[in-house]
């Protein structure tokens, strides 16, 4: 969700997807400090799964900003593939 979010951007801020995700989801808690926890954890998960994808060179980050990386163009499994590779002929 995270990814596709950043692909269809033209730059976008990580509280903005994080708040796009929190959108798509309904909280359907009689606490609101239940809430609060939930939205704290989302928002957490958005920026490892971001720094996972920076790691990964899916999407880079300038400034405050994160987009999609056009040279990461083909599928992860391949990049996987090809760092196995890497590593077995070490």
């Amino acid at each position: 969700m995270v990814k596709e979010i950043v692909e269809k951007s033209n730059g976008i801020t990580y509280k903005e997807v994080a708040r796009k995700i929190l959108k798509e989801q309904c909280f359907k808690s009689s606490q609101e400090e239940e809430e609060l926890k939930e939205e704290s954890n989302i928002k957490r998960r958005v920026y490892d799964a971001l720094n996972v994808l920076i790691s990964a060179n899916i999407i880079y980050k300038e400034g405050r900003q994160v987009f999609k990386n056009s040279k990461a163009n083909f599928p992860i499994n391949e990049r996987l593939i090809k760092i196995q590779k890497l590593k077995a002929s070490r």
